[in-house]
C-alpha cells in the first residue's frame, strides 16, 4: 500500500480453470454401415491368421508343382543332367526354349541370355530349318526362335541388342542362332570373327542344282502371295541372249559354295566349320545329328528311335512324346520339284562341275550328289 492506496502488482496471476471433473459422454453406438446396391463396401472382413497362412501355403505349393511339371516336360537336362534323351522328355513342336505350358519367356534361376557359341550360317534352302528344328530337341542346346540377321542387316544395333534376342540358357548350354544369309554375305565372316574368334559354325550343303530349284520355288511362291507375275525357271537361269548360265541370278550365285566358303576360311579354320550333308539329313537325320553333337562336344541324345518316316510327306519326322502324332516341319518344307528342261539341266551340270571339284578339294571330302555320282 502506497499513500493509503493498494498497489497493483506488475504481473497478476490469472485464476486457473477448475479441473474438469465430468468426463465427456461416451460416443453412442453406430449401427453397421451398409453400402447401397451396386457399390462395394469399404469394410472387408478380416482373415484369420490361420486362413492367411493356409492361402499362402496353397499358392506356394501350386507354384512349385507348376515349376516342377514345367522342368520335367521342357527341360530334362535340369533334372537328369547325364540321362539320355527319351521320348517322354522331348519338347513339343514350336518350343524355342522360352515357353512352358503357355507361359511365355519363362526364365529359370541361374540362367541368362548369352551370345551364341554356334551359328548355322547356311546354305539357304539346303535344310537349315530342319537342322535347327532337330537340334532344338537336344536338352543342352538353346536356339533363337527366328532368324536374327545380326551380322548382315542389324550389326549397327550392337552386341547388347543381339544378346537380348537370345533365349535364356545355362552357362554350360550351347546357344545357337540360324541365319542362312550369313554364308553368302561378304562382310559377315569378319564381323563374326570380331565377336568370337572361337565360334563354331554349321554349314549344310546339298546338290547345287536342287538347291537352286528350291530357291527358285520359294521366290516364286512369294511372288504368288504378292500377286506378282511368275517367270519360268529356264528363263531365269539362262541368259536369254547367250543361252549360257546366268551368273547374276541370285539363286545361281548362292549355289557356288566354294566361293563363299573360301571367304569364311580367311577368318576361321576348317576345324571350326562342320559341314552337314543335306541329302543324308533327309535320308538318315540321326546320323548327321550325331556328328553335330560330337562337333559341339555334347552327349549323344538324339537317336534313330526319335524319328518316324512320314509316307505322305516323304521324309522323317520327329516322334512326339506320349502321343501318336508325328512332329513334322511345316507344309511349305520339302516342296516337290518340277522337271528341268534337259538342255538347261545339261548346262547347269557343266557350269557347277568345276566349282564342285574345287569345293571337294578344299574340304577334303566328296558329297554324293545325284547330278555328280
Amino acid at each position: 500500500m502506497v499513500g493509503g492506496v493498494m498497489a497493483t502488482p506488475k504481473y497478476q496471476r490469472l485464476p486457473q480453470d477448475p479441473p474438469d471433473l465430468h468426463p465427456l459422454p461416451s460416443t453412442p453406438h453406430t449401427p453397421p454401415h451398409h453400402s447401397p446396391p451396386g457399390q462395394l463396401s469399404s469394410h472387408c472382413p478380416k482373415l484369420s491368421r490361420y486362413k492367411m497362412v493356409a492361402a499362402m501355403f496353397v499358392v506356394v505349393v501350386t507354384m512349385v508343382v507348376v515349376a516342377v511339371t514345367c522342368l520335367q516336360w521342357r527341360h530334362p537336362y535340369l533334372l537328369q543332367h547325364s540321362a539320355p534323351l527319351s521320348p517322354p522328355s522331348l519338347r513339343p513342336e514350336g518350343d524355342t526354349g522360352r515357353k512352358c505350358n503357355g507361359m511365355a519367356h519363362l526364365r529359370y534361376s541361374h540362367t541368362k541370355r548369352q551370345l551364341p557359341q554356334c551359328l548355322i550360317i547356311g546354305a539357304r534352302k539346303a535344310g537349315t530349318r530342319a537342322l535347327l528344328y532337330f537340334l532344338n530337341r537336344h536338352s543342352q542346346i538353346q536356339t533363337a526362335g527366328r532368324e536374327i540377321h545380326f551380322f548382315d542387316k542389324n550389326f549397327h544395333l550392337g552386341l547388347d541388342w543381339y544378346r537380348r534376342q537370345m533365349p535364356f540358357s545355362f552357362k554350360d548350354q550351347v546357344t545357337m542362332e540360324k541365319t542362312p544369309a550369313y554364308f553368302v554375305e561378304a562382310e559377315v565372316p569378319k564381323r563374326v570373327h570380331s565377336m568370337n574368334h572361337s565360334m563354331k559354325l554349321l554349314l549344310i550343303l546339298r546338290d547345287p542344282i536342287d538347291r537352286t530349284m528350291s530357291d527358285y520355288l520359294q521366290i516364286m511362291d512369294n511372288k504368288v502371295k504378292r500377286h506378282k507375275p511368275q517367270v519360268a525357271f529356264e528363263k531365269l537361269v539362262l541368259d536369254q541372249e547367250t543361252y549360257e548360265i546366268n551368273r547374276s541370278y541370285s539363286a545361281i550365285r548362292r549355289s557356288i559354295y566354294v566361293r563363299h566358303l573360301q571367304r569364311w576360311l580367311e577368318f576361321f579354320p576348317l576345324s571350326q566349320i562342320h559341314l552337314v550333308d543335306g541329302e543324308n539329313l533327309v535320308a538318315h537325320p540321326w546320323q548327321e545329328l550325331a556328328k553335330v553333337e560330337s562337333f559341339l562336344g555334347l552327349e549323344h541324345q538324339i537317336t534313330r528311335d526319335h524319328f518316324t518316316f512320314n509316307t505322305t510327306r516323304g521324309f522323317y519326322c520327329f516322334r512326339t512324346a506320349d502321343v501318336d502324332i508325328d512332329s513334322c516341319l511345316s507344309k511349305d518344307k520339302g516342296r516337290s520339284h518340277p522337271s528341268i528342261d534337259p538342255y538347261v539341266l545339261k548346262k547347269l551340270i557343266e557350269f557347277f562341275t568345276p566349282f564342285n571339284h574345287k569345293l571337294f578339294n578344299l574340304i577334303g571330302r566328296r558329297f554324293h550328289w545325284q547330278h555328280w555320282t
